[in-house]
């Protein structure tokens, strides 16, 4: 803070050089003069702090500056120009200020490594003070060790002769006990390895037994599988005949289309036959203008022989399918049959197959139940000789006092180890036995699911062949049915085509039939006029009938007449027959 001090205390004094250079007013250099002994005039409130600004602001006047406000006093005055001292007192009051913060901030920082440093002297009374207490206490405590120590010495000088005598007293019976339970250990190390052998023995045959359990369990699911196949099986027979049937009522719904069809195109056939009568009829009247009916009521023939054959055609494999149905019937009836009896026995030998594993998974059940129950009897005995021998191994250590009845005590307990373990081996055969015959009927069991297995096997192989040879059955009819239907279609096809023929003999016939209507009012009404011209020729000709100009006129007349209907009758002709060619080809 000093130095800061005299710094800004140099900094002034060579700012009023600077104006004494510049030609400032002498009151400007009063006022600096003024100002710094105001600035280095001791506070009696401050203390040693204000003493040091004191000495710094002394030895900043005492400084070489002196000289050069001295040369600024002899320097010539000028009265006439003049500064505003109202910077130089802001400058004033700034300084003061920064003096009188920094001089607060000093105090604070006393105050606060004063109460530091009583804090420091508190905390070393009371570690002195726990010293003193701590060298009380290690004086206290060495004082009764000493006690101790002597108070040791003269116990162990007195009994040192007792112990000896009672440690070799305690070593002999060790030795004497040790034996023994040596001897009591391999008894019972000998023990334990046969009912652990016999533990294992049991535990593998257990394991036997569960084995061939599974192998069982194995073969009941697999004779289930075979089952739920036979049973899939006879529902795809039981499917493939009821197709049969729905195949079979097809081709009797077949058939009596076919039969309709054949009534209706004999029908037709009636009535082309009765319109070629017709016809004929007509052809009488107009035989040389209508010679092509004639062929055409061949042609109807012949499609009416030519249908009539189709008919018997028909009808002859209408007869094959029927009989050929009535012979699937009965084969399917054999084979539902076959089939129902078939699932009687496989429902019979599945009946008593689970009958014989419900009684084999008993027994098993049962067999487990008496061995769990008895390995629970054994580990409990276990845990019982363990814990007897626990305690007489408590009992020798308490024991060592009295050598008279140790010996009584351990015989009885030997006695009682030895009857446990005889009981324990019986029981051991006891469950070998039960064991024997376990595997006994596990294998007799397992010769009633081989036959019974081989059994339905074979009547799943009778099944599958009953079921192919129904396969081949169906496909048989399935190919003749196809047969009969493409030949029903092409029937169709016929029947078709001779329908759209009658439909066009029938159109030409209606023509035919407007066209002669037409002709028979002409000649109506040519004979109307001839009759007028005759009686109006008798008239002017006095009673001659016709001319022969007039004659002439009207053969010609009719000639061209009949000419143009010949004409259009070749013309039908013609497209009717190129009809016909376009539908054969």
């Amino acid at each position: 803070m000093e130095s800061w001090r005299s710094h800004r205390l140099i900094s002034v004094g060579q700012n009023s050089i600077k104006f004494s250079r510049l030609g400032s007013c002498p009151t400007l250099q009063g006022d600096i003069k003024m100002q710094t002994p105001k600035s280095t005039r001791p506070n009696h409130t401050n203390g040693a702090q204000k003493k040091a600004s004191r000495s710094s602001s002394d030895s900043v006047f005492s400084s070489p500056h002196k000289t050069t406000q001295i040369q600024i006093d002899r320097s010539p005055k000028i009265t006439e120009q003049r500064c505003p001292q109202g910077r130089l007192n802001e400058k004033r009051t700034s300084k003061i200020s920064d003096l009188e913060a920094n001089i607060a901030k000093l105090k604070e920082e006393l105050s606060k490594t004063k109460d530091q440093a009583s804090s420091f002297e508190f905390q070393k009374r009371q570690a002195q003070l726990e010293v003193e207490d701590c060298k009380r206490q290690i004086s206290v405590l060495s004082a009764k060790l000493k006690e101790t120590i002597r108070k040791l010495i003269e116990i162990s000088s007195s009994e040192d002769g007792r112990l000896q005598e009672l440690c070799q007293i305690s070593q002999e019976r060790d030795k004497a006990w040790e034996s023994e339970l040596e001897a009591v250990r391999k008894q019972h190390s000998m023990d334990m390895s046969a009912l652990t052998f016999a533990l294992q023995n049991l535990k593998k045959q257990l394991e036997m037994v569960t084995e061939s359990e599974a192998v069982q369990a194995k073969r009941a699911e697999i004779a289930e599988e075979e089952v739920q196949k036979l049973q899939f099986e006879l529902g795809e027979t039981l499917t493939l005949v009821e197709r049969l049937e729905a195949d079979v009522r097809q081709s009797r719904e077949s058939e009596l289309k076919a039969q309709e069809l054949l009534t209706e195109n004999q029908r037709m056939l009636e009535t082309v036959s009765l319109s070629t009568n017709v016809f004929q009829s007509a052809s009488h009247e107009f035989a040389e203008s209508f010679g092509s009916l004639s062929l055409r009521s061949e042609q109807s023939a012949n499609y009416k022989a030519a249908s009539e054959q189709i008919t018997l055609q028909d009808k002859e494999d209408i007869n094959q399918l029927k009989h050929e149905n009535s012979h699937l019937e009965l084969e399917a009836s054999k084979l539902r049959s076959a089939l129902e009896a078939a699932e009687v026995r496989y429902q019979e030998e599945y009946i008593q197959s689970t009958l014989q594993i419900r009684s084999a998974y008993e027994l098993v059940e049962v067999a487990k139940s008496e061995s769990r129950i008895r390995e629970a009897e054994l580990e409990a005995e276990l845990k019982g000789v363990q814990s007897h021998m626990e305690e007489l191994l408590a009992k020798q250590k308490t024991e060592n006092e009295k050598p008279h009845s140790k010996e009584n005590v351990w015989a009885m307990e030997l006695k009682k180890v030895r009857a446990s373990l005889v009981d324990t081996k019986a029981s051991l055969l006891e469950k070998e036995n039960l064991l024997q015959a376990i595997t006994e009927e596990n294998e007799n069991l397992k010769l009633e699911v081989q036959k019974s297995v081989n059994e339905k096997i074979s009547a799943v192989k009778e099944a599958a062949a009953a079921a192919a040879a129904l396969a081949e059955a169906k496909n048989i009819s399935e190919s003749k049915v196809l047969h009969l239907t493409q030949q029903a279609d092409g029937n169709s096809r016929r029947a078709a085509q001779v329908m759209e023929q009658l439909e066009a003999a029938q159109a030409e016939s209606s023509e035919l039939e407007v066209e002669l209507r037409r002709l028979k009012v002409q000649r109506d009404q040519w004979r109307k006029a001839a009759e007028a011209a005759a009686v109006m020729l008798t008239t002017d000709s006095g009673g001659h009938l016709g001319s022969p100009f007039s004659d002439d006129m009207d053969d010609d007349s009719s000639k061209k007449k009949n000419g143009g209907m010949i004409q259009k009758i070749g013309v039908l002709w013609r497209k009717n027959y190129f009809n016909k060619k376009m539908l054969q080809i």
